[in-house]
């Protein structure tokens, strides 16, 4: 059939006979089974059996590249491994000692750092620490060692940890007068609001309607909100998001029914589709039905991402500015060719008073969100003592090296 273009909308089928640019591709409009490869990419790597053989020696256990993504996009990397082991201590005495597996990547020409976010000081948790916060989620773009940003002009790369998401933080108060100190930024109708303490609202009696106060609120089409109110005695209210002073005009989100309080704090989170919504308050029933309530509360929840970076010997983000760009600190700011380590894993090995031991450790290390390939190798030593050069053997690994499109 042939497609059609409504505004920013392409229905039907589209062939392009030639190339799509990967910047103008964002992973929320492709759907995997409808785009022929490219949104997820898997290769395999095995290395054979060696033997670690002297003690906290690094043996290379094998080179390999990660490739390229289909169609240069830049899509989250990673590589997993599957480390199986065999410790042959021949003798029931313990032995026992740590193994160290380092992930490493040669820094490819040209490299240039990957922008993360902006981020902003938030606090410092503890001694040598900086907490930042990032608008979004950023979780995909952070790699596994390091990050990056500039400090008085210079690069500067620090470990960091604590990486996360906060899905609902509250931004900033819509309500205004939502604790009642005064009748004001409320109209009433079919009714009187009175204070202080908290609202109370009276309807009129005799009338065949309900009493209510209402606030208009100015909101972001899209996005979520979470709305609070307590009800400060044992007499509940309706409260009614609408897309006017009326009632009916309720937002699809309730579901036409409203919501009726219950004692103590109340909470509700809702998405809109308009630019301005009224907060009601609505006694129960018409007539002299009376009304109690307070702090009423609207805000945007928005996506946060937190991390804590190494703040030795300062601080990498200069409290006193408003903002400044992180970077993927994934080559350490080491030169092109140079091996770094991507990531490190520290594992506990014992014979358990046994003659031998077989065990499986799993390594996951993520590159981070970029396109190009780049040469990979694995390295590991062990810390064993007391057991010969041909007691400790690496029997295989298996790795999946992954290539998605992510945020």
């Amino acid at each position: 059939m042939p497609f059609y273009e409504d505004i920013k909308t392409i229905s039907g089928n589209l062939v392009v006979d030639g190339t799509i640019e990967g910047k103008h591709v964002q992973a929320e409009t492709i759907t995997a089974n409808k785009f022929s490869g490219a949104v997820e990419e898997e290769y395999r790597c095995h290395a054979g059996t060696m033997y670690l053989g002297s003690y906290n020696t690094l043996y290379n256990v094998i080179d390999f590249d990660h490739p390229a993504t289909e169609w240069d996009i830049a899509k989250g990397r990673s590589i997993n491994a599957l480390i199986n082991l065999s410790l042959f201590a021949g003798t029931s005495s313990t032995r026992t000692g740590q193994l160290t597996f380092q992930q490493e990547l040669a820094v490819p020409n040209f490299w240039n750092p990957n922008v993360i976010a902006v981020a902003v000081h938030d606090s410092q948790p503890e001694q040598y620490w900086q907490r930042v916060v990032l608008d979004g989620n950023q979780l995909n773009k952070f790699p596994s060692n390091m990050v990056m940003a500039h400090v008085s002009g210079s690069p500067v790369y620090r470990t960091y940890k604590n990486l996360r998401l906060q899905y609902d933080y509250e931004g900033s108060e819509l309500v205004t007068n939502g604790s009642f100190s005064g009748t004001g930024d409320w109209t009433a109708a079919n009714g009187t609001l009175t204070t202080p303490y908290y609202g109370t609202l009276n309807g009129v009696s005799g009338s065949t309607e309900k009493a209510q106060i209402s606030q208009a609120v100015s909101v972001t089409a899209g996005k979520k909100y979470r709305l609070k109110y307590d009800q400060p005695t044992s007499t509940t209210y309706k409260v009614i998001v609408s897309t006017s002073t009326d009632p009916d005009d309720e937002i699809e989100y309730q579901g036409g029914l409203g919501w009726v309080s219950v004692g103590g704090t109340n909470v509700r989170e809702f998405i809109v589709d308009v630019s301005t919504v009224y907060i009601i308050i609505q006694t129960i029933n018409a007539g002299a039905d009376s009304a109690f309530f307070d702090n009423v509360s609207l805000k945007e929840l928005q996506l946060k991402t937190y991390v804590d970076i190494s703040a030795y010997p300062s601080q990498l983000i200069n409290p006193s500015i408003s903002s400044t760009v992180l970077y993927s600190g994934l080559t350490t700011g080491a030169t092109a060719g140079t091996w770094v380590i991507a990531k490190q894993l520290l594992h506990t090995i014992s014979n358990d008073n046994s003659y031998s031991k077989y065990e499986n450790v799993p390594m996951h290390t993520y590159l981070g969100r970029f396109h190009r390939d780049i040469k990979c190798r694995l390295r590991a030593k062990h810390g064993v003592s007391s057991i010969s050069t041909t007691a400790l053997r690496i029997v295989n690994v298996d790795f999946t090296l992954h290539s998605r499109i992510v945020g």
